[in-house]
């Protein structure tokens, strides 16, 4: 029997599916505060995200769990490591919803040459995030 907390997120992942975008959805990425140091994002990276297949960016959140900026690994790996992300994170993001069609999600990848999009909610909380390659995949596989 599944514990109630892990019940209701498997409902609500089950109901975004239904959408296009919401079958892209991964949840494998992190997500980190403002105020997080570099230190901090790297020991997180090794102790929470050895299991992903990938992983092109991560997402910072405020309290109340919005999506407020994002950092690559590059640029994490370029800053002293007492350094807070705020300092440097970028804070202008391409997001989609998860009513966003999938055509419109392709030309934003492309438009702006992302290798992840993070899909966000009405009130701009982290849902998900879709990779090139998977929907690159759902693309390719509807005009074969």
């Amino acid at each position: 029997k599944l514990n109630p907390h892990v019940k209701e997120k498997v409902m609500h992942l089950l109901e975004l599916s239904k959408e296009p975008i919401g079958g892209l959805l991964t949840t494998e990425y992190l997500t980190v505060g403002p105020e997080d140091t570099v230190r901090q994002v790297i020991d997180k990276i090794k102790n929470e995200a050895k299991d992903f297949s990938s992983l092109y960016c991560i997402y910072v959140i405020n309290k109340e769990k919005q999506l407020t900026g994002a950092i690559n690994l590059y640029e994490i790996l370029r800053q002293d490591s007492d350094t807070p992300l705020y300092k440097f994170m970028t804070q202008n993001l391409i997001v989609i919803h998860i009513t966003t069609p999938v055509e419109i999600a392709m030309k934003k990848f492309l438009k702006y040459h992302l290798s992840s999009l993070p899909v966000t909610n009405q009130e701009k909380r982290l849902e998900g995030i879709v990779n090139f390659d998977d929907i690159t995949n759902y693309v390719l596989d509807r005009i074969k």
